[in-house]
């Protein structure tokens, strides 16, 4: 991939004609590019925001979190004005992938400017780096919190009880967070699952609701009531939202959550 930094231009280039034109050009896409995502950020419900993602962004990080995260930024910092030129990497080609383009500088805000890193592919984001690092912890702590729609973690909730009761366990045992699969071991996760299973495969997994953990904003609790052969048992799946993943961190049947 070619990357030209700007403020080394003239030296690596031959030809001062061949510098203008490659700075107006580097300026004049990389501003369009920014602008334009981050108007489009702002027009779009958080809800849809997801749809600007690029599918490879969204498989390696929640894609409702790095939504949160793009429309926390002009919500927190203002409007995008422009790019500061002064230091400023840029890359724009097309190749196998299409067309794949990366900025890395200073963005400024209308309330600041902000040292970051973004990456198209096709004008979908395909990456986003705050450099700074007391923003990035600023930014990551306000979105760590429960996303609006929990459509998809029930979804997911249900995938998981399906592959443990009835299914595959090497699926069910790889769509647990990382913390959870050291825990419980694939040994300890395999005993579990056979003692399960003595109750027979589950006819219907029926959602009830989704809920806060009591006084965590963090983490979501999926309750299902499981219909074995010869009874019905109350389940819960739990998700913990951090660092823009959200991880399967915790289940039990019979749910041994209060109330239930």
């Amino acid at each position: 991939m070619k990357k030209i930094l700007i403020g080394f231009v003239i030296a690596v280039l031959a030809g001062f004609g061949g510098c203008v034109a490659l700075l107006t050009y580097g300026k004049t896409s990389g501003e369009a590019a920014a602008r334009q995502f981050f108007q489009k950020v702002e027009a779009t419900e958080l809800t849809a925001i997801p749809e600007l993602l690029h599918p490879a962004l969204k498989e390696a990080a929640d894609p409702q979190l790095i939504a949160a995260l793009v429309k926390e930024i002009p919500g927190r910092y203002g409007q995008f004005q422009s790019i500061d030129w002064n230091g400023m990497s840029f890359s724009d080609n097309v190749g196998p992938k299409g067309r794949e383009q990366s900025y890395e500088g200073t963005m400024v805000f209308a309330k600041r400017p902000l040292k970051m890193k973004l990456s198209f592919q096709d004008g979908k984001l395909v990456g986003i780096h705050l450099t700074d690092l007391a923003v990035s912890k600023e930014v990551v702590a306000a979105i760590a919190v429960i996303p609006p729609d929990k459509v998809p973690y029930q979804k997911r909730a249900e995938s998981f009880l399906q592959e443990l009761i009835n299914g595959d366990l090497g699926r069910a045992f790889g769509m647990m967070g990382e913390e959870l699969q050291q825990k419980i071991g694939q040994d300890g996760f395999g005993k579990m699952a056979a003692t399960l299973r003595k109750n027979g495969k589950v006819s219907k997994f029926e959602f009830v609701r989704s809920q806060p953990r009591a006084g965590r904003n963090d983490k979501l609790d999926v309750i299902f009531d499981c219909a074995f052969p010869s009874s019905k048992q109350k389940a819960h799946v739990s998700f913990q939202f951090l660092a823009l993943r959200s991880g399967l961190m915790e289940f039990a049947i019979p749910s041994d959550l209060p109330g239930l």
